[in-house]
């Protein structure tokens, strides 16, 4: 899915944080507002449903909340709005690797992260995504130019992870048949 057909800015927050400031959600308005984006909270658990509104009202957008107690039909629904999301901000480690795999770049630029996502992200190469967490992002931009790089960027690394796991995987059914040919000589 290209940009064009990208029309989201997610937010993905924890709840059992303190409220992100005054400056961060106007960084996060003007970045939806720049971009021409539609601001959507996705609630990842039903403890984070209150930060979810907060941030909705706040930014006047969309919750997505946690509504179903089927998690796949909840993964479902949020993986649908991450694909069509540009860009996805929070501090949710999981919910940014899934809006990632969906093509949606990940931003954990919150004021009250703990560096988690930073080195989860800088092991895969994509160091901008925590490079600003738990600092205010507000004197950072969010424009067309920074997120098509951070695009090219995201899908390289993507890529490259993908085809590390599928030599990971050949490798590991080579040496399955090689122990098991080994096991069968014992016998």
């Amino acid at each position: 899915m290209g940009e064009e057909e990208r029309q989201l800015l997610s937010l993905v927050m924890r709840g059992d944080r303190a409220a992100p400031s005054e400056s961060w959600i106007a960084w996060v308005r003007s970045g939806a507002e720049n971009l021409g984006l539609e601001v959507h909270v996705v609630v990842q658990v039903e403890r984070d449903a209150a930060r979810g509104e907060e941030l909705a009202a706040a930014l006047g957008g969309h919750v997505v909340q946690f509504a179903s107690s089927d998690h796949a039909i909840h993964e479902a629904k949020v993986r649908s709005i991450y694909r069509r999301s540009l860009i996805t901000i929070g501090d949710r480690l999981h919910g940014l690797i899934v809006a990632a795999s969906e093509g949606s770049v990940p931003i954990g630029w919150v004021e009250t992260s703990t560096g988690k996502i930073a080195a989860h992200f800088n092991a895969v190469g994509l160091e901008y995504v925590g490079a600003r967490e738990g600092w205010s992002s507000s004197s950072e931009p969010l424009t067309r130019e920074w997120v098509r790089g951070r695009e090219r960027e995201l899908r390289t690394r993507i890529d490259d992870a993908r085809k590390r796991l599928i030599s990971t995987e050949s490798a590991l059914a080579v040496d399955a048949v090689a122990l098991k040919q080994n096991e069968g000589s014992r016998r």
